[in-house]
């Protein structure tokens, strides 16, 4: 009998450990050996917010402008509450916009601000990158080199970070885009290094994984146009290239950045780079590009052609981000030239 007794008691206690067993096999799988972060002597900088906006110089900023300059920037809410005469004022004050987790190369520094250049952004006047003023609170310095990792690019319009896989609180909601480096992942989760050096967690339904940025599949016309439409209805704004808002150039862009191709930033760039295309042979995925007076002025428009005789493009602040016959005025008249990025 006291065998039997003590054959049951085993029994239930090895049945008991099924559960630790089981979240053992799931729990999280983080670099021990941290491989793919390394200590460098030489200091990088990256953005530490969800989006910093770069202005032509810290004296253009407007007491309006608060909620994209302080400590916590709020771009979402800040383009929904200024008026459509104050959101034309922008043009002359923005120039871009940089992600969360981008790297940077500070050029200068003037007080609370610092003159940055944005690496994966080209731009002919400057090989640095793209050139802007931003809040000094915005950027983060490191030693730490994560080169090496694989990373994760946000799919979705915008994704939460989380400081643990158990807790609903979100600790920041980043924009579609965001590159970030891999250092564990669960069943369910990849764990994530900040620019801060702070671990975090983000859901793997809402991003893609690769082994580097190089390695990301080169599209087909159809993949650009799908994550175009995603964007249908998005408010524009000056400067743009978050899911907050696009302005035409930087809508364009994001989207060929999303699926591994990074072209020019601006559209008089982008119209004299990639493939001449005759616009009597255009293709899903070329871009056009329209100018002034008629076609005979400066280039100030981009769209993505997708097929059919329609772009889908984001126009102005009249006007969301949508699609559009090409016959259309004025898009008919200023059409003047096509370019092919894709191969």
């Amino acid at each position: 009998m006291k065998k039997y007794l003590l054959a049951c008691i085993s029994f239930i206690l090895l049945f008991s450990l099924i559960p630790s067993l089981t979240k053992t096999a799931t729990a999280v799988t983080i670099d021990k050996n941290k491989t793919c972060t390394v200590g460098t002597k030489k200091t990088k900088y990256f953005v530490n917010v969800p989006v910093t906006t770069l202005w032509t110089s810290p004296n253009q900023v407007r007491s309006i402008d608060k909620l994209i300059y302080e400590k916590n920037p709020d771009v979402s809410l800040w383009n929904r509450s200024l008026t459509v005469s104050q959101k034309l004022d922008t043009l002359g004050r923005i120039d871009t916009q940089a992600l969360y987790g981008q790297e940077v190369k500070v050029i200068k520094r003037q007080k609370k601000w610092l003159k940055v250049a944005v690496t994966d952004q080209y731009s002919p006047k400057s090989k640095q990158g793209y050139i802007g003023w931003v809040p000094a609170s915005h950027i983060i310095s490191t030693k730490k080199n994560a080169s090496k990792c694989t990373i994760v690019i946000v799919k979705e319009k915008v994704a939460n970070l989380y400081a643990s896989t158990k807790s609903k609180q979100k600790s920041m909601q980043i924009s579609f885009n965001t590159i970030l480096p891999v250092i564990g992942e669960t069943n369910k989760w990849y764990v994530i290094q900040t620019p801060a050096g702070t671990k975090r967690y983000i859901k793997k339904a809402i991003v893609h994984k690769y082994r580097n940025y190089a390695s990301i599949p080169k599209p087909t016309a159809k993949d650009l146009i799908t994550t175009g439409k995603e964007f249908l209805g998005l408010p524009y704004l000056w400067g743009g290239i978050s899911a907050y808002g696009f302005d035409c150039s930087g809508f364009v862009y994001s989207i060929y950045k999303q699926h591994g191709i990074l072209i020019p930033r601006d559209s008089s760039v982008q119209a004299v780079n990639g493939k001449p295309v005759s616009l009597k042979n255009l293709k899903p995925g070329d871009l056009l590009f329209f100018a002034n007076n008629n076609g005979k002025g400066k280039i100030h428009h981009v769209a993505m052609y997708i097929g059919k005789g329609q772009i889908i493009h984001s126009p102005n602040y009249n006007r969301s981000l949508e699609i559009r016959l090409l016959q259309t005025q004025p898009y008919q008249n200023e059409l003047v030239s096509a370019r092919r990025y894709l191969k």
